[in-house]
């Protein structure tokens, strides 16, 4: 996970990496800048939960998004405040029983 997530965040700093990811075409973008990561250990699979929850308390998001291997509507979520963001993805992860740690990127 470690290795994923630095190399995530060095495409956001400009790094030119091959694309596989959806969040990889994201990343290019000059108007994406990650602001936090939040993430929990685990040993099930936990994404669609925690969409599930981001969608039930009415999280925008962009249909389709990151979630071509499953039926979700999608697992890109926003808000404009970032402290309000960060707050229901952390609701989300402890609504689906899981205990979230946030690292501030910017």
């Amino acid at each position: 996970m470690e290795h994923r997530i630095q190399r995530h965040l060095r495409s956001s700093q400009g790094e030119t990496k091959k694309k596989h990811w959806h969040i990889d075409f994201l990343l290019a973008s000059p108007a994406v800048r990650i602001v936090a990561i939040i993430l929990a250990q685990t040993k099930e699979r936990k994404e669609c939960e925690i969409a599930s929850h981001l969608l039930r308390n009415g999280l925008e998001f962009v249909r389709g998004f990151g979630c071509s291997d499953c039926g979700c509507e999608s697992h890109l979520f926003f808000l404009p405040h970032r402290s309000v963001l960060v707050s229901a993805v952390r609701s989300s992860f402890l609504a689906s029983g899981l205990t979230p740690s946030v690292v501030r990127a910017g």
